[in-house]
């Protein structure tokens, strides 16, 4: 049987959080999604359930991330009173949940917050990377494709028009600083394989 699949997962349904403790280093405004608690397929609950089992172990967290290919130094705690742009986080541990940024949202989104009707990371990180204080954000994925299925144009469609357009703003404001965060060519040329790249390619799901 495929252990990915929900007939295998269900077995885990009654105790989708190894550790309820969690919750209590998890800022009581979060609003997490109901399938945190009840889908056995839920990316949210998989992600809690690992990173918050190294939630106070920054050893056993640097090695863990060290697998998937992050060379992290040190990592910072957070004490439960941070501050960042306007925007509170009152977590403990050293990782935050449902993370959304500074106060005003960065790609133009109204409304919502922590967990909800607001783009949120999985897992929040603050380390030193080559000597230099470095943000890491997590965004987890279970399985996709099998607890619902996979939108293969996030932006198609009217609603992509609007995310073309949060995506798009932001993005040419770091293009005019040099700090653009993708490797696209100026623009497209005839016979140049690497010049295609461009930001409708983040439009299947898996990468959006």
């Amino acid at each position: 049987m495929n252990k990915l699949s929900i007939e295998y997962q269900k077995k885990f349904g009654a105790n989708l959080i190894f550790n309820s403790s969690v919750f209590a280093n998890i800022d009581p405004s979060v609003k997490l999604h109901d399938e945190t608690k009840n889908h056995p397929l839920s990316s949210s609950a998989s992600c809690l359930n690992v990173i918050s089992s190294l939630l106070n172990d920054p050893d056993g967290l640097i090695k863990f991330l060290k697998s998937c290919g992050l060379e992290i130094e040190e990592l910072y705690r957070f004490s439960g009173a941070t501050s960042f742009e306007g925007r509170n986080y009152n977590d403990k541990g050293y990782a935050i949940f449902e993370w959304v940024g500074p106060q005003e949202s960065p790609i133009n989104e109204k409304g919502g917050g922590r967990g909800q009707s607001r783009t949120s990371i999985d897992a929040f990180l603050l380390g030193k990377v080559d000597g230099k204080t470095t943000q890491i954000l997590i965004e987890w994925k279970f399985t996709e494709g099998l607890s619902r299925n996979i939108t293969l144009g996030r932006f198609c469609g009217q609603k992509g028009i609007e995310r073309l357009r949060r995506y798009s703003l932001i993005l040419a404001e770091l293009r005019k600083s040099k700090d653009f965060p993708f490797d696209f060519d100026e623009e497209y040329r005839i016979g140049k394989i690497e010049s295609i790249l461009g930001l409708y390619d983040f439009s299947p799901d898996h990468l959006y």
